[in-house]
Parts: structure tokens; sequence; C-alpha cells
């Protein structure tokens, strides 16, 4: 069913209308007020549109009311409106008279004035608007999640306040907000499992949006411009909206929404995307920053893995967890086998490069909820919740082959001589403490490296 804006922007004479929203009751008021006049002329527009039309010919103005069902709103919410349009332009009244064939020339009436409550009912609508973009971006929203938390959160504010088909938060630097993420990465929800892909924009139209000073409404998607992958077209897909995120000319990334269905935005808000906008993007800055300094106290420059200090007290939460929940952890305690050799050999830069690498390497083989650190020197610790020692193990021994099948690489591109670790492993059980279980695995790694090297190794078979 066609909406009467549709109709009226066919005719080219949709952008003389301001646009709301409205309750049942607010539009219940609305009708009473207008049945009481006596220049009230009701009609419906050709194209069997389910509008209601009327001419109030006293104030020379034209109402149109549809179920919002036939008109989106871009703000959802659970509760019925109705879209509302009225206009005084006299290029409305003349179209519709050679449409119509109405008589529009009624004298004035002396009564209530229907604009007026119109106006004010804009204003409600209006208010209703920057309250909801408000909401989303300052109602118990702090800036020092990160990860998942961070962007399952604003994923539940984006879609309360739009409901889209398919959603993309697409930062600029993902590994500012989950470390470790690769540049490019973007969290996707999607409505529909055939819309769960990422959707890039073409580098010039891209750079177009991230330019701009507002929210981007696209009516009709491009597929020049919206690159869908190529098992989907995009089907169904019909709008799109693209937050750009900046602050002060520094750019954070970008949030495209894209509907299944068809949206006529109010001037409401429209105005209120620019309100979310500015929020977003302050939440991107500064949790960025907020983030960058934390982890300036709890992370290892040079390996980006977490250093010491926060090794123990993550052991020490972990293990009380356990405790107290009848669970387990387990702890691996991994040290470079022959570092001080690559470091006589190659230098200290090289010696550094290798520490880097095996530490990404680590830190690629594991699990997210697993912490990694470097404990000092050329040793690494990892603690594993609710992995048992045999599963620690098992992890264990992946990474080792993971760093033998490996070579670090040089200040040329080239590559070091093989480089193996050694692993002693530990887990909670039977341990009165998180000192009692460092001990242990590393009585376990220093077994191994008086021992040949390059293997790992149980506490409990240590001997």
């Amino acid at each position: 069913m066609k909406s009467s804006i549709d109709i009226l922007a066919e005719n080219g004479i949709d952008k003389q209308f301001t646009i709301f929203r409205a309750s049942s009751e607010e539009l219940l008021a609305l009708e009473w007020l207008i049945a009481d006049r006596k220049d009230v002329t009701e009609f419906s527009l050709p194209g069997d549109a389910a509008a209601r039309l009327f001419w109030i010919a006293g104030e020379e103005l034209l109402v149109a009311i549809e179920p919002e069902s036939v008109s989106p709103a871009l703000f959802w919410t659970a509760e019925e409106r109705h879209t509302v349009a009225f206009s005084c332009d006299s290029s409305v009244c003349k179209w519709v008279d050679s449409v119509c064939a109405l008589d529009l020339l009624v004298a004035r009436a002396s009564t209530t004035p229907v604009t007026m409550r119109l106006a004010s009912m804009q204003n409600v609508w209006l208010m209703y608007c920057r309250t909801r973009a408000l909401e989303s971006v300052r109602s118990d929203l702090r800036f020092d999640r990160e990860g998942a938390e961070f962007f399952d959160i604003l994923e539940e504010r984006l879609c309360n306040l739009f409901q889209p088909d398919h959603l993309e938060i697409a930062p600029s630097a993902a590994e500012h907000y989950w470390m470790d993420h690769p540049a490019g990465w973007s969290w996707i929800y999607a409505s529909r499992s055939d819309y769960q892909w990422p959707v890039p924009l073409a580098a010039d139209y891209e750079q177009k949006v991230l330019s701009e000073t507002s929210p981007r409404f696209e009516f009709k998607l491009d597929a020049k411009d919206f690159l869908f992958p190529q098992t989907s077209d995009g089907t169904g897909l019909r709008c799109a909206l693209i937050i750009p995120l900046k602050v002060r000319g520094r750019r954070h990334g970008l949030i495209k929404m894209l509907f299944a269905r068809d949206i006529i935005v109010s001037d409401a808000e429209r105005k209120a995307l620019s309100i979310l906008m500015e929020g977003l993007s302050l939440i991107f800055e500064r949790t960025a920053e907020l983030l960058r300094i934390q982890r300036m106290a709890m992370i290892d420059e040079l390996t980006n893995l977490f250093n010491h200090r926060f090794f123990l007290t993550q052991l020490r939460t972990e293990f009380q967890r356990a405790l107290r929940y009848g669970g387990t952890l387990s702890l691996l305690m991994i040290d470079v086998d022959g570092f001080k050799n690559y470091n006589d050999t190659y230098g200290h830069q090289a010696g550094n490069r290798v520490l880097a690498w095996v530490a990404s390497q680590i830190r690629k083989t594991v699990r997210d909820i697993d912490v990694v650190a470097r404990y000092g020197g050329e040793e690494f610790a990892l603690i594993l919740p609710e992995v048992r020692a045999e599963q620690g193990l098992i992890v264990a021994e992946k990474i080792r082959k993971v760093i033998s099948a490996g070579e670090g690489p040089t200040d040329d591109g080239g590559k070091l001589a093989p480089i193996t670790i050694s692993c002693g492993v530990a887990d909670s059980k039977g341990c009165k403490g998180p000192e009692e279980m460092i001990d242990r695995a590393d009585r376990a790694l220093y077994w191994v490296k008086r021992n040949g090297r390059n293997l790992v190794r149980l506490a409990s078979l240590e001997g």
C-alpha cells in the first residue's frame, strides 16, 4: 500500500510538508479538534493511499494522517503511533485543488487553530526523539568497557532505537576497543542469517560520508556505493543510515544500518540523529583514550601482552573464582629456549622481535578468554579458566608445535634460526593458593629445561 507521502513525493511537493509521529491519544485529541471545525473537507488521494486527508479552509491547511505501518518512522517504538504531515504552502493547495477538484476557497472560520495544535504535537515528537537519542548514548554507558562487552551494549542500544535489519559497527582501529583484532574488522548484527555479512563501502563514497558533518540517509541502495558480497545482492534491503564517527576531525569509524522497510524520516529525527552522532563519536573517542591509559598500566609495551602485575592480579581472581564455584583453571609457564644465544648472535633488537613474534603466536593459538602475559624476560604465563591440567597440556603442546614450525622475522624481512619453547603446566587442583600454582608450573618448566628443552610437562608428573 502506498504512503500518502510517497504520492506527494511523486508529484514533487512532499518537501513542503512537516512530518511527525503522534500517539493514539494525541491523534484522538487532534481528530476531535478537526471534527469541531465547520470548514473541514475530508478526502483521499488517488493511488489508493491509506491516508486520511483534511483540508481546513480557514487556515489554508492540509493535514494527512496515516498508520505508521504505511510510512514507518526511523526511530522504532513498541507503542502504536501514527504519521502526521501538514502544510500551509500555496503550491500544496493548488495541487490538491487540481487533483481532487475541491472547492478550497471557503471563508475563514473563527474556531480553535489546528495549526497551533499541530505545532505543539510536533514539538512533543521532537522532544521524544531527542530524549531517545540522549538515552542511547548517556544512560549507564561507561567508557571502560572493551571487547565484546563494548560492542554488545552498542548493538543493544542501536537496535532498541532503530530496529535495523543489518547493523555493522566498523571502527577505524578495532584494536583500540578489542585487543588483537585486525584493521578492517567490524561487529555485525543481522535480523536474518542471509544478512550476516559485512557491507564495505566504495572508497570514494566512504570518504564522502566521513567528510560530512551529519549522518547520511540513503533511501535507495546503489550497488556502486554498497559493495554487497558475491553470495548476496542485499535482496530485501531497501535503505540505509550511515553515521560517521569523528571528533574534531579525528575519525573513529562508521556505523552502518540497513533496513528492509521503507522509512520516512521526519525533521525531528534528523535533528536527533545529530545528537546521536555526536554522542557516539565521543563514546568511541573517550573509550579508546581511557583504554589506552589503562593498558599502559597493565600491558607490556614490547609484546602487547598483559604485564607481570596484571597477571598476578588476574591469577588471584581466577583462583578465588574456581575455589568458590568448584571449578578449575590451568597455568602454563613458557620459556623461549636459548634466548640468550639469540641476543648474542643477532643482537637485542632481533631478540625483541623474537619475543614479539612468540607473543603473537601464543595469542593467536588460545581463546579470547585466556589471559596471556609476559612474566618477565623471555618467560610467558597463561591462565586458562575452566581448563584441567590434562587439557592444559594439550594447549601447551599445540603452542609448542606452532612456535617450532615457524621462524622469527629478521629486520630485513628474512628468517632467523628455528625457535623453540619449553613449557610447564599445572592446574588449581590441590593448590592452597595461586603462588603454589606458579611454583608447581615453574618446577615442571625447569625439569624440561634440564632434560632437553622443546618439550611440555605436567607438574603432576614432575618428580
